[in-house]
């Protein structure tokens, strides 16, 4: 289960139940349906988002792996 707030200018929140592999799923989950709507919508904006995404997973140096001044969350892990 995931559940986040992040806007701009705000201090995200982001609270995340599951375990690893749940979790991935999820993410799977929302990363997929963010990059449908901007197909239907628009295919070259699909293919940016597509590849912004798979350029941030695969920096290891990048933002993606730090963390965001003011963010606040919690995860309650489970085992698989």
């Amino acid at each position: 289960m995931l559940k986040a707030k992040i806007c701009k200018g705000e201090a995200s929140v982001i609270e995340a139940s599951g375990s690893v592999t749940e979790l991935m799923a999820d993410v799977a989950v929302l990363v997929s349906g963010i990059y449908n709507q901007f197909l239907a919508a628009s295919p070259d904006t699909a293919a940016m988002f597509r590849t912004g995404i798979t350029n941030l997973v695969k920096d290891e140096n990048g933002p993606m792996w730090r963390p965001v001044d003011g963010q606040k969350g919690i995860i309650f892990p489970k085992n698989n």
